[in-house]
């Protein structure tokens, strides 16, 4: 890839039929070294961090000392999965004093990789390591971070990397025979300026947070997600309100055993504006109105995932928060419309999920929702009572011009009538989708692909009856933004017409029952035949 845009830019010379370049600027700037560094830069930002170390530091000793440049660093991750060697990786950290953000995935080898780090890139700011095997001593690990990252801003620790039955046996031995030196690097004494913080899917969750309180005291973003907090929550609330009065964000996803009383310690963070207790399923009563009792700051509120909420405790939310939140995701089994028509007081709205909104009728969506004039974002799932008529109504207000993110899932009275509200209005959107709406065909489609020009991704799952007739072929010209389009399960598309994309598109990412269309040539069939059986096989 990087040589490929390396002869590219090699070839790049100023057209001659330009008149405002003079023909001595033309003939000098026939090669790319004649660019001077910022330009250069500008170039080189658009490589990977792989590309910039191991391709672009090799051309010459100009270009070794930009692909070094802080600028280019400053906003690069370098992500380290699975598939690069070790050496490959040693390669990249040695060449990247620079580096600002680095994310570790499935390796099991991220002690070492951690220690190169320490040796070579002083500058973290963001490090994630995400389900990799950190040895039995993860606080040792964890101390080590805190010491030798002295800038580090965010840290993300997601679940411990869990090996087949097969490797156990050679981890363990591995483990045994391996000592990591870090005596090499310089401690640096000044403690770390972290200030995010995301612990998933970890047992040791308690043992982490109880180590952070002596080191870190300016956490401003707190997620701990689907991990094990013991029995004693209030009292690991209690701390976390004593140690991080000044916390902005957090978030305590999937957490069981919240109740009024832990709540009540939440409530006492008067700087938060974002709260999210998704996935807590147990959520009692009253838990929610003392964790936002001095809520004067709450702008962001996530209750997503089998989270049970009534209308009064909903109500009650608006009336004391709702006029200044600016997102809000619910989960809507049991709310009815004396809720949804309540959204009016929440005039600063741009961002509204609502899932299972089983309940809702043609008043809560015109009443409340579409009182919203400020919305951005809309996402509605499965509403079963809302008619055609509404919906027609709704999508053609004036307001949804707004909108650039919109998700109608399993809203099975959406027809083309509401498409052609959606076309008319909704010229901005960037995301649309309208997976399982069954009353959908290629004459709406037709309407979307024609009006919705800056769509980037574009989502019809089981939408069964379209067939991709008569609009397919004007994808490329029609929205040459779009990056994503989802034809799941729509069964009477042709193949042939998602070759035929794909060959226009190479870029766009397609997929339909079969999974992703490979972006082979259209002449090449057997490829095609050859994919599909692979499929089928497994």
């Amino acid at each position: 890839m990087a040589n490929a845009r390396l002869t590219l830019m090699e070839k790049v010379i100023p057209s001659h039929e330009s008149s405002k370049i003079s023909s001595l600027v033309t003939k000098r700037i026939n090669s790319i070294n004649y660019f001077p560094d910022e330009l250069l830069l500008k170039i080189l930002s658009y490589f990977t961090a792989e590309e910039l170390c191991l391709v672009i530091a090799e051309v010459c000793e100009r270009w070794n000392a930009l692909a070094k440049d802080v600028i280019l660093w400053e906003n690069l991750t370098y992500t380290c999965k699975r598939e690069p060697t070790f050496t490959s990786v040693v390669k990249v950290l040695k060449r990247a004093p620079n580096l600002r953000s680095f994310v570790i995935m499935y390796r099991k080898d991220a002690v070492q990789l951690l220690e190169l780090l320490f040796g070579n890139c002083v500058g973290i700011k963001r490090l994630e390591i995400n389900h990799c095997n950190l040895g039995n001593d993860c606080m040792d690990v964890l101390h080590k971070i805190m010491a030798f990252c002295p800038v580090l801003e965010e840290l993300v620790l997601v679940g411990d990397y869990v090996p087949s039955t097969s490797a156990r046996s050679t981890i363990s031995q591995h483990r045994k025979r391996s000592r990591f030196n870090l005596t090499h690097c310089k401690v640096l004494k000044r403690p770390p300026n972290l200030k995010s913080l995301e612990i998933k899917e970890r047992d040791d969750a308690v043992q982490l947070l109880e180590h952070l309180f002596d080191k870190c005291n300016g956490i401003k973003r707190l997620e701990i997600k689907f991990c094990n907090l013991e029995d004693n929550i209030m009292h690991r609330l209690d701390k976390i309100v004593a140690f991080y009065p000044e916390l902005e964000e957090l978030g305590l996803i999937g957490c069981e055993e919240l109740t009024s009383t832990t709540a009540s310690n939440i409530g006492q963070l008067r700087e938060l504006s974002k709260l999210n207790f998704s996935h807590c399923r147990d959520l009692k009563r009253n838990c929610l109105k003392k964790a936002i009792e001095n809520g004067s700051k709450l702008k962001e509120l996530y209750l997503e995932r089998f989270v049970r909420l009534l209308d009064d405790d909903l109500i009650h939310v608006i009336s004391k928060v709702g006029a200044q939140l600016t997102t809000l995701k619910l989960y809507g089994n049991e709310l009815t419309d004396d809720s949804f028509c309540y959204l009016e007081h929440c005039t600063r709205l741009q961002v509204l999920d609502v899932s299972n909104c089983t309940l809702m009728t043609d008043k809560g969506l015109l009443e409340g929702i579409g009182a919203l004039q400020e919305l951005r974002s809309l996402s509605l799932h499965e509403t079963c009572y809302l008619t055609s008529p509404a919906w027609s109504t709704f999508l053609d207000r004036p307001a949804m011009a707004r909108l650039i993110y919109l998700k109608l899932n399993e809203c099975p009275k959406i027809d083309d009538y509401g498409l052609e509200g959606i076309a008319n209005r909704c010229v901005h959107l960037k995301t649309l989708s309208l997976g399982r709406c069954y009353e959908v065909t290629d004459a709406g489609i037709m309407k979307i692909i024609c009006n919705c020009k800056k769509l980037q991704i574009l989502d019809l799952e089981r939408v069964l009856r379209i067939t991709g007739t008569g609009y397919l072929d004007l994808v490329p010209t029609h929205l040459p933004l779009l990056k994503r389009l989802n034809l799941s399960e729509c069964n009477l598309i042709p193949e042939e017409l998602l070759l035929e994309l794909v060959a226009a598109m190479p870029q766009l990412e397609v997929r339909n029952r079969h999974g992703l269309v490979p972006s082979q040539k259209i002449e090449d069939f057997s490829f095609w035949i050859h994919w599909k059986n692979c499929y089928f096989e497994n």
